[in-house]
């Protein structure tokens, strides 16, 4: 339903979202297929108003880098992530690695069940 999705996605920056709970709140939109895209725009989009809730070289700024990819399943999708992380903020580079990482065995494990 993209209503109800429209309607989730434009409380990340409300009252209703506490700022500890938001890359939770992202994680979970992440994991549809439905949302992955408008999350990655929203993301990139909104980049700096995650920054100033969660500081460069902070945990809730590595876990954004991270919840951000957890749904990607497309090449189309990773270029996406790869352009919004292109320079990554500090102290960020082992969650951005380890996320292609996790992104692109899930790219192969699709290819293989495609083939």
């Amino acid at each position: 339903n993209v209503k109800l999705i429209s309607r989730a996605i434009n409380l990340i920056f409300t009252y209703a979202i506490k700022s500890q709970d938001l890359w939770m709140f992202i994680r979970a939109l992440s994991r549809n297929d439905a949302t992955t895209d408008l999350i990655l725009d929203f993301v990139k989009q909104h980049w700096n108003k995650f920054i100033e809730i969660y500081p460069i070289g902070s945990n809730g700024i590595s876990h954004m880098v991270k919840v951000v990819g957890m749904g990607i399943m497309s090449e189309q999708q990773l270029r996406k992530y790869v352009s919004l992380f292109k320079i990554q903020p500090s102290g960020t580079q082992m969650a951005y690695t380890q996320t292609i990482e996790q992104i692109m065995c899930r790219l192969n494990a699709i290819d293989r069940l495609k083939n």
